[in-house]
Parts: structure tokens; sequence; C-alpha cells
């Protein structure tokens, strides 16, 4: 059958599928484009728990088991798993996941293949610049950036050409919003991986300024991650137990949103984060940070506050800001989900990739087709 005439075959490859804001959109990306058919392959060793069990019967889940990152023999492996499923597209995620991929697609004559930058990655040195330019650079298609800022970082720092540069957003699923607030004591909520990107202590030290102004507030800390023992050890310094919360990982994230009065980003460096998305959806009046693609996501004073990060005096003010005028709240809440809804649905980015797949198949129509 012509490829024009069945669904496209679409296989993304990640490291895993464990709780962060790359791996739900894979998620998101695969259960929502409906005129394509999704495979996931994930380097990583199978594990129990995560994001698959969110995926429909029909996403065929693979894991390579790798556990060498810098294993040239793992291409080899990759390739043939590609030639199995023939994808029409490989789409990659995150910088290991991008390299491995672009080579064993190129191996096994994927037809069409696309890189995703879901942040800037100030951890690369020459040499992981040296291998972006070299390699995965002048093999991938198109290389999708989830924020301007991302775009604006690869171009201008890792030196890839303009042409190969593509913005398509996260997306996330719409749901019915919740401007009305829950009752009692006023309740901040954020979500994310426990990691030193977030900047919980910031956060945690503005709960506290607000507790010692007399608010009745508390806090809960959706996710889990390395940083949690040092977090906690914080958190009972502070003498702050009492109010503040860390759930850990939770599947249901929407249900947590829900009982929230704000939600907060104390990030220091995002690319375009999913937590975020989701609550703008919901339209949960939001304080942020002013970093990475957050400012492109979120219109300051009209659609949320942003503040400048690390500083908790600053974020404690925005958050009083909210605390005090529910008329802003309701504001800004429905403000953020206008956007998000006309900007960021699952449905309408969904679209735009199947269009940029479409596209690129089309200037390579020449290609091996894929197995029936």
């Amino acid at each position: 059958m012509p490829r024009t005439e069945r669904a496209l075959r679409v296989c993304h490859i990640i490291g895993h599928l464990r709780f962060g804001g790359a791996e739900r959109q894979v998620v998101n990306i695969a259960r929502h484009m409906a005129r394509a058919k999704n495979y996931i392959v994930c380097l990583g060793e199978p594990e129990p728990g995560g994001l698959s069990g969110l995926l429909p019967a029909d996403v065929e889940v693979m894991w390579m088991g790798l556990r060498a990152r810098y294993a040239p023999y793992h291409i080899g492996k990759l390739a043939r798993r590609l030639r199995d499923i023939a994808p029409d597209v490989v789409h990659t995620h995150m910088f290991w996941p991008n390299v491995y991929g672009v080579l064993a697609a190129t191996l096994a004559a994927v037809p069409a293949i696309v890189t995703c930058e879901h942040g800037k990655n100030p951890w690369k040195t020459r040499w992981h610049y040296y291998i972006e330019r070299r390699i995965v650079s002048p093999l991938a298609h198109k290389r999708v950036c989830v924020s301007q800022d991302i775009l604006r970082a690869r171009r201008d720092i890792d030196g890839v050409p303009a042409n190969k540069l593509i913005y398509i957003p996260n997306g996330t699923e719409m749901c019915t919003p919740v401007f009305s607030q829950p009752a009692g004591c006023y309740t901040f909520g954020t979500v994310g991986r426990l990691v030193e990107a977030k900047d919980y202590p910031t956060l945690i030290r503005a709960i506290g300024l607000l507790r010692d102004k007399g608010y009745d507030v508390e806090l809960y800390i959706v996710g889990d991650g390395p940083e949690r023992n040092r977090l906690e050890a914080e958190i009972s310094a502070l003498r702050l137990a009492s109010i503040i919360h860390m759930v850990g990982f939770q599947d249901d994230i929407h249900s947590w949103l829900r009982r929230f009065n704000t939600f907060v980003l104390s990030s220091l460096r995002e690319g375009q984060p999913m937590a975020l998305l989701e609550a703008m959806a919901l339209g949960l009046p939001i304080v942020a940070t002013r970093v990475g693609g957050i400012p492109d996501t979120i219109a300051a004073g009209s659609e949320g506050l942003l503040v400048a990060p690390g500083d908790p005096v600053l974020l404690a003010e925005a958050m009083e800001a909210l605390v005090l005028d529910e008329g802003r709240r309701t504001a800004l809440g429905r403000s953020a989900h206008a956007r998000c809804r006309a900007d960021f649905s699952i449905q309408s980015v969904g679209d735009r990739y199947q269009e940029l797949y479409q596209s690129i198949l089309d200037q390579h129509t020449d290609a091996t087709p894929a197995k029936q």
C-alpha cells in the first residue's frame, strides 16, 4: 500500500519513560496522533511503573536494554530494530537518543529523521557540540525546538544551521478549567522532578516567608528525584514540615493540580515545562520564574506572574499578591487557559508534527518505502 494511503509509521526514540517533561510529551504525542501508527523505543532497561501505563494498547513500547552509554555497537543493534519496525519517521528525544537515533535511522534507511530539543543542556562540553555539528545536524532532516529560547541556543551556541531548526511547542490535553478556588487553607502546588534545576529551596523559603507573615498557606510538591533527601532536610531545618508536603511521583497529575489555589514554578532553567501547560489547561493562576521557554509560554502580567529566579523574597511577594486578590487569580487563570487552548493543545501540536513529517517525506519520495 502506498504511504499516502495508510497511516504513517512513527518511531519515537528516548532513553526511558520515567516521570519527566520530555517523556510525558512523547506519551502525549503517541496518544493523540490519531493518523499515525506510533512506536516507542526506549534505550534503557525495562522499568516497572513510569508513564508506559498511560499509553493505549496500539502503541508498542520496546526496550533496548542498553547500559554502556558510549558503546558504538549499540547503534547497529538499534538499526536492526528499526529495520524490523520499518518506520516512515524516526523522531528522537534528548541528546544521546538523538545521537544513537540519527545514526541508526540512517543505517536503516528511514525516510524521515527528526530530533527534538527539550532543553538547552548547560552540561554540554566541546565534545558534545562536536557531535552535534558533525553527526546529529547533518543526518537529521529537522531539529524541533520546544521553545524559541532553545531554538536560539541551538542556532547561536550549538551552531545548528537555521534551515534545520523548527519551533513546535509542547502540547497538553485540554480539560474543564477550575476557575472556582478550593476553600480553606491557601494551597500552593508544584509538579516536577526533584532536581537542582527546579530550585525547590527558593520555593521552600518563599513559603516560609509567607508563614512568618501570618498567612495560612501550605505547599504540595509532586514529584521525585535525587534531591529529595536534601529538600526534606531543609524543610525540617526551617520547621516547615507541617505545611510542606512532598507526595512523590503521582500518576494522576490533574487530580493534584485541582487541589491547588495557585501553581508555582521556581526553576533556574527550563525548556517548556509540561507541568506549566497542564496548569494552564486547568485555568490555574500561575507564579513562575522568568527563565527558558516560560516567557514564550505565558505572558507576564496578563496570563501569570513572572519573577527573576533564585530570589525567595520576590517569589513570596508574587505569591502573596495572589493570596490577597481573588479577582486577579480568576482573571489570570482564564487568560492562561485561553492561551493554552489557542497555542498548546496536544491536538494542534500533533497536527503540526504530522505536517512536518509529511513535508519531509514529500521531499524524499524516492526513498525506500516502509514495510507494509
